[in-house]
């Protein structure tokens, strides 16, 4: 079988059509921002194969960003212990489970990689779901439902599917999860 030839990333907008290019340099200089592995591979495929590619990514780094980064490694307020989890939503035992560890020796880096790792499980566990569409335990006439995108109040009508298989490559800084 022949390999399809794939034109290098310059040549490929410089063929494109001027209102396309537009949309392409806008998408990746959006992409660029967000710190996004490769922005002009994200575009090219939204662009040539109609997928959301850019809507993919921003659903998973805010994801990766508020569900699973954004709280482990910054100081608690009004705490000199790291905000490993938030006692508005856990609870006081947490911070207290924490302080005992902490006490007991134990060393808050490996305590933020553990919280870290049930982090990203319990948010791959969530992507999952929302990637199966429905619930396995309904009949199957029951509701599902399904990531779409819109652009604005509007609904585009592609949908995202396959996000569990993205979700870890968000950024390149994920090697430790995809172990």
């Amino acid at each position: 079988m022949a390999a399809t030839y794939r034109a290098p990333d310059d040549e490929w907008l410089a063929s494109l059509p001027e209102d396309t290019r537009a949309k392409a340099d806008s998408m990746i200089a959006l992409l660029a921002q967000l710190r996004a592995d490769n922005p002009v591979a994200l575009a090219r495929a939204e662009i040539t194969e109609d997928s959301p590619e850019v809507m993919r990514f921003l659903f998973l780094s805010a994801i990766r960003c508020h569900a699973m980064d954004n709280y482990l490694f910054v100081g608690a307020k009004g705490s000199s212990l790291p905000k490993i989890v938030d006692p508005g939503v856990i609870g006081d035992e947490a911070e207290a489970a924490l302080k005992r560890l902490i006490a007991s020796g134990s060393d808050v880096n490996d305590i933020l990689r553990i919280s870290r790792a049930s982090a990203a499980e319990a948010v791959n566990d969530v992507v999952n779901i929302l990637d199966d569409g429905h619930n396995w335990d309904a009949p199957d006439e029951a509701p599902g439902w399904a990531l779409v995108e819109t652009v604005g109040d509007e609904i585009t009508g592609r949908h995202a599917d396959g996000l569990h298989e993205s979700l870890f490559c968000v950024f390149d800084d994920d090697a430790e999860f995809q172990k």
